[in-house]
Order: structure tokens, then C-alpha cells, then sequence
């Protein structure tokens, strides 16, 4: 409950309280009409501007800002205990006479007390792993698609079903998109060897991801595809036709 307090005359020669600006000041006198008989008040900016300023202009932003210049200029220190900041005048009681001293007190000192300072950090660390997770459930996310994606091709061009979800799959291909190949680099090798495996019925066994997606990826990769009859075909008919379609055109 707010009280009336006592300013001494040696306040104003004082070397921390002189650093600070008028604004500072003023806030640091009314904080001690705040605070309990220990020298300990809330330290919500709404609940200052309140009690304080009510019919002043000063925003949260300037309440917060004297508050951090007051600590800066070691006037007041800010803890944070159950969640809740409280500000403690430094020297409070011994520039203040406590004739007749409530009971009432904002700290309980069987409760956990950490200062402002450590549990900003605490919250930044707290947000900071937050967006990481977050990072990282996108990020799986992609990867699962990506993998889904591969070995459904896969599946498609050989008529084979392997299982997406399978611990091995998942770790080839997760390595080789970690490697920096893309998803379509991973059908490129299947396109690649599918021409050269897919009717040989030894090396169709091959066709899997513990092969395509091993080691040898790379190598596999630069291979140039092996062409069908009706590729060869194809070709042979594209020449006939440039070269006759050429005579005919004279």
C-alpha cells in the first residue's frame, strides 16, 4: 500500500542520483511511495503509470526506460520472483525512518529470487530454443516430404514397393539431401539406373535405396542413361526424317 515517504536534503548532492535525468528522478522519488516498508515495490510500467502518472503523457516505453536508467545508475535493483519483477531501492531503509513497520511484503524469502537481468537471459535462451524447435519440426517436415517423394518414384519406375518410413531409407536420403543434392538429383539416378538395371535380372535387385542412395551416389549420378530399342529407334527415325525431310524440301 502507498506511503508517504521522507526526502533528504543530501539526495540531491547525490553522485548516482545526479547522473540521472530529471524524468529518472522523479520516477525514483514516487517509487518509494510504492514501495512496502522494505523498500520493495511492483515493477509493472501500467501499474506505476497508474499510480504515479495518471494524468501525465508518459508512455510504458519511458516508465520501462527510467527503470532500466535508475538500475543502470545502481538506484534500484530488479528481481524477478514467480514471475512477477519487482524493483528493490538500493539503501532504502537507510535513508527512510520506519516508525511503525507493516507486516506486508512483496518478497517471500522462502520463494526462488533471480535478478531481472538473468531472466531476460533465461527467456531469450527459452525463446531461442523454441524457434529452433520450431526450425526443426519445419525442417523435418520437408525432409519426410522429400523422402516420401523420392521413394515414390522410386516405386513407380521400377513397380517395387518400398516403404518410406523404413529407418535405412530415410537415413540415405536424409544424408544425401544434408550432401546438398536435390531431390531431383536423387530421381536422376534413379532414371539412370532403371535404364541400365531395370530389365537385367540380376542387377534389378539393385534397384533399392541401400544401393542408389549409398556411397557410390555420386558416381551413379554422372553416369550417362543407358538408351532403350526405343530410344536407339527413336533417334534412327529423327535422322531419317531430317535428312529425307531435307531432299524433299530441294
Amino acid at each position: 500500500m502507498p506511503r508517504n515517504r521522507m526526502i533528504k536534503l543530501d539526495f540531491w548532492s547525490d553522485q548516482k542520483v545526479g547522473k540521472s535525468t530529471n524524468d529518472a528522478k522523479l520516477l525514483f522519488i514516487g517509487l518509494w511511495n510504492l514501495c512496502d516498508d522494505s523498500g520493495v515495490c511492483r515493477s509493472d510500467p501500467m501499474y506505476i503509470r497508474s499510480q504515479l502518472f495518471p494524468y501525465s503523457s508518459f508512455t510504458l516505453g519511458d516508465i520501462e526506460k527510467w527503470l532500466s536508467e535508475l538500475e543502470q545508475n545502481c538506484l534500484i535493483e530488479r528481481v524477478v520472483q514467480r514471475n512477477e519483477i519487482y524493483c528493490i531501492v538500493l539503501n532504502f531503509l537507510k535513508h527512510q525512518v520506519i516508525r511503525k513497520p507493516s507486516v506486508f511484503r512483496y518478497l517471500d524469502d522462502s520463494a526462488p529470487l533471480v535478478t531481472y537481468s538473468d531472466s531476460l537471459v533465461r527467456t531469450k535462451e527459452k525463446e531461442k530454443e523454441k524457434e529452433k524447435e520450431k526450425e526443426s519440426v519445419s525442417s523435418s517436415s520437408k525432409t519426410t516430404a522429400h523422402i516420401e517423394n523420392v521413394v515414390d518414384y522410386l516405386n513407380s519406375a521400377t513397380g517395387k514397393k518400398f516403404n518410406a518410413k523404413t529407418k535405412k531409407t530415410c537415413s540415405l536420403i536424409s544424408a544425401r539431401l544434408r550432401d546438398g543434392y536435390s531431390v531431383d538429383d536423387l530421381k536422376k539416378v534413379i532414371d539412370i539406373k532403371t535404364s541400365q538395371w531395370l530389365d537385367d535380372e540380376k542387377m534389378n535387385a539393385y534397384l533399392r535405396p541401400q544401393t542408389l542412395f549409398s556411397e557410390k551416389f555420386e558416381s551413379y549420378l554422372n553416369e550417362t542413361p543407358q538408351q532403350t530399342l526405343e530410344d536407339i529407334g527413336q533417334n534412327f527415325t529423327n535422322v531419317f526424317n531430317e535428312i529425307f525431310g531435307r531432299e524433299n524440301a530441294k
